[in-house]
């Protein structure tokens, strides 16, 4: 939202709303992670873990297959010199 936004009445409410919306999205998304981590146990979280190892190299390849290669990028350094405005002092 800019800040010309809340010059008008409409603005002030619609930011009201949905700063309200977020914080309970926020507050229900937390109660139900605290509600999902009480019933784990220890194993559920190895599984979780060792699931979540093996899923992500899984993930990291088909992207790659997907996306085509990018193109090299020349490294070293800038591709010019920068050119500083001359001094005062220098022209003596």
């Amino acid at each position: 939202m800019r800040l010309s936004d809340f010059t008008s009445f409409e603005g002030v409410k619609a930011a009201f709303i949905k700063l309200i919306v977020t914080l309970f999205a926020l507050i229900l998304i937390g109660d139900l992670v605290c509600e999902v981590a009480n019933r784990l146990t220890f194993l559920d979280v190895l599984a979780l873990f060792a699931f979540f190892l093996l899923v992500s190299p899984v993930a990291y390849f088909i992207r790659e297959r997907r996306c085509p290669p990018r193109p090299e990028r020349p490294r070293g350094g800038a591709e010019r010199a920068p050119v500083l405005p001359p001094r005062e002092d220098d022209e003596e």
